[in-house]
């Protein structure tokens, strides 16, 4: 269970993911447990010359094929990346099963929940989000308007849009008590929000969330 949030404004995109490493059920024996709450792991990758972010949760595999196809189409900014999801995702997800069934045994798809988040040739910030649970056969694609919160515990309760910092723990740590109900150990580490505008993308430290 990854956290991640996303706001999307005219001028400013936010990120705010946990660090925490997180491990399918099916391959627990591959990590001792005792390792297992020790790793962590950076869950937001930067396209500084696209002035784009990726992020996401589920099949860490697949994401990672998403990006090496994205850097050998030498990915010119969001919209062109958009446009190269179409390929870009049934690719790395014949690529991500074949590695797992071929380096730990495991013939299983967690899901994937993957969000890009850029600067848009329409002068202002966008999000798309591709979505594959595991019993689905074809990634769904939407747009984020304003906002998007993984997991989507405004669906049980209210929250406000994570605008600052504060917002962003605020959220985060709703998310962790919820999560730590239904799925314990599965998210946790740092607090780590990465902040887009036009000019820079900036990540710092927001809490230890333990």
């Amino acid at each position: 269970m990854t956290i991640a949030n996303i706001v999307v404004e005219r001028d400013r995109a936010l990120i705010g993911v946990d660090t925490l490493a997180a491990y399918m059920p099916q391959g627990h024996g591959i990590v001792p447990e005792s390792e297992r709450r020790d790793r962590q792991t950076t869950k937001v990758w930067l396209y500084p010359h696209a002035n784009m972010a990726m992020t996401g949760r589920g099949d860490v595999s697949l994401m990672a094929y998403v990006r090496l196809f994205l850097d050998h189409a030498a990915v010119r900014d969001f919209d062109h990346a958009v446009e190269l999801m179409s390929s870009a995702l049934p690719t790395a997800f014949q690529m991500a099963m074949t590695q797992r069934k071929q380096g730990t045994g495991l013939d299983v798809f967690p899901g994937v929940d993957l969000v890009l988040v850029g600067w848009s040739r329409v002068m202002c910030f966008k999000g798309r989000r591709w979505l594959r649970r595991p019993e689905d056969t074809d990634f769904q694609a939407s747009n984020i308007d304003t906002w998007l919160a993984l997991p989507e515990v405004d669906r049980v309760e209210r929250v406000l849009v994570p605008t600052t910092d504060r917002g962003m723990e605020d959220l985060a740590r709703k998310q962790m008590a919820w999560a730590n109900e239904n799925y314990p150990g599965t998210c946790g580490g740092r607090l780590m929000v990465y902040e887009l505008t036009p000019e820079a993308i900036s990540v710092r430290t927001v809490a230890d969330l333990a």
